[in-house]
């Protein structure tokens, strides 16, 4: 996770998914308080009491790119989901995503973003609708083609192993999330079978 307005309520929509064996990690940039010499550190607690692990990683370094590579670096599952702060994800999102892999199809997944926005004006209302119409349509029609060519940063499903053989996200680009596709989509998934998938019942 990155980005810090809401995290208290995105930490409870990843809770409330009811993964078992799901691992939280909280990544924090940009923190020179570390000891000299240390450029990451961790710290484990568990979630108001319950079995779920928050692992805290402070890293040195700025950039959200950078966190998002220590992360997957140091995750023990073999999916990994990128999920900025201020998302909530809706009931049941990470089973929605998580079922595509159970067959070995999928290697990455997008799941469908919602807007939410206060104290917005009509015409703004009408933008984000006509928006999100936009951007739903081409979505489906991409992954019919698996012709996927973003997964926003926002809320993403991977395999840790297609990451690492990757090499994680691009330090040197604006647009890591698509940047990052493209090279999925390069590197020769799509044509030994597996898919780059959209799931618009995958609800962030």
């Amino acid at each position: 996770m990155t980005g810090f307005k809401t995290i208290d309520e995105t930490i409870e929509s990843v809770v409330r998914q009811g993964c078992s064996k799901c691992e939280i990690l909280i990544l924090r940039n940009d923190i020179q308080s570390l000891p000299q010499g240390t450029d990451v550190a961790a710290k484990n607690v568990f979630y108001q009491d319950s079995d779920y692990l928050l692992r805290e990683i402070f890293i040195r370094e700025k950039g959200k790119v950078n966190a998002l590579n220590e992360g997957i670096l140091r995750t023990k599952n073999d999916l990994v989901c990128a999920l900025d702060a201020d998302c909530i994800l809706k009931e049941n999102a990470l089973s929605q995503a998580v079922r595509h892999f159970e067959n070995d199809d999928a290697v990455a997944l997008g799941g469908r973003l919602l807007v939410i926005s206060e104290n917005s004006s009509a015409l703004e209302r009408i933008q984000c609708c006509e928006y999100m119409k936009t951007f739903q349509i081409a979505r489906r029609i991409f992954a019919k083609l698996n012709a996927q060519c973003l997964i926003s940063g926002a809320f993403g499903v991977f395999c840790k192993s297609a990451l690492l053989e990757m090499g994680g996200y691009d330090t040197d680009t604006v647009g890591e999330d698509m940047e990052l596709v493209l090279r999925l989509q390069d590197g020769g998934y799509q044509k030994s079978g597996n898919q780059i998938v959209y799931d618009p019942t995958a609800v962030c």
